[in-house]
């Protein structure tokens, strides 16, 4: 991240990792994220890159605390299945450009991606999936 002044004229800001609560469709949530704080002002700030990183979080967070897939659990399990995009877009009836925002940071409706979940004995763990432990 590029550094940045409080606008306040408090001088440079220090970039934090930062633990946030915000309630989300009706969900309350918690996300870590990456701000630039002033440590006079406590002003929270972050840039163009950040944004998008938050949004990826907290669509994350709330899909974990409804029992929705993560957009890396997606892709990893779609890849697992050998699935292309556009097969299961097609295996869920759903269009390609659904598969490609689940893929990154939008989040599915429902519990659609149910094709993509294999059974408890052959399917790796969140753990696993996020390199947390050896799979």
């Amino acid at each position: 991240m590029e550094a940045l002044n409080c606008p306040k004229g408090h001088g440079p800001m220090a970039q934090t990792k930062i633990k946030k609560q915000k309630t989300f469709k009706g969900v309350d949530i918690e996300y870590s994220a990456d701000a630039f704080v002033c440590s006079e002002c406590g002003l929270e700030a972050g840039t163009v890159q950040s944004a998008g990183d938050i949004q990826r979080a907290i669509a994350d967070a709330y899909r974990k605390k409804i029992g929705l897939l993560t957009g890396q659990e997606i892709r990893f399990l779609r890849e697992a299945k050998e699935f292309t995009q556009q097969q299961l877009a097609d295996a869920m009836n759903v269009g390609i450009a659904s598969i490609k925002r689940w893929d990154m940071k939008h989040v599915q409706y429902g519990r659609g991606t149910s094709i993509l979940r294999i059974p408890e004995d052959r399917c790796q763990t969140r753990q696993q999936i996020h390199g947390l432990v050896p799979a």
